[in-house]
């Protein structure tokens, strides 16, 4: 059985709560520590950043998607253990999603990034 394949959905940017980053820094420490492959957005910068250069630092398998649009804005960080540049937004989420066995989701639909954060966090046991 493959390993399972965690997509993360966060941003670009840093947010305004320290706290973000270091929870994005543990829940990619906690991904690459299971072996599980975080699959994500490409970025380079931000919350994007934080998970995947924690998953690398503990030797995790990245996939990340970017579109081509957004190469530049997210400096898509081209240092993953795999790097696909779609045409389309709509093809990234697509990847993504084909991709994923399980998910999280920075704070949208409804509910705050603490609480989707606090649940993720609590989720794989690094709180």
């Amino acid at each position: 059985m493959a390993p399972l394949s965690v997509c993360v959905f966060c941003g670009s940017r840093t947010g305004t709560d320290p706290d973000y980053m270091a929870d994005a820094t543990r829940l990619g420490a906690g991904i690459a520590a299971r072996g599980w492959r975080l699959v994500y957005g490409a970025g380079g910068v931000g919350l994007m950043g934080a998970v995947a250069r924690a998953a690398q630092t503990g030797g995790g398998d990245t996939f990340g998607v970017i579109p081509k649009h957004l190469v530049d804005w997210e400096v898509g960080k081209t240092d993953l253990t795999s790097y696909v540049v779609t045409e389309t937004m709509h093809e990234r989420k697509k990847v993504m999603f084909i991709l994923r066995r399980g998910r999280c989701a920075s704070g949208r639909c409804g509910v705050t990034g603490r609480d989707v954060r606090s649940a993720h966090v609590a989720a794989i046991g690094a709180a």
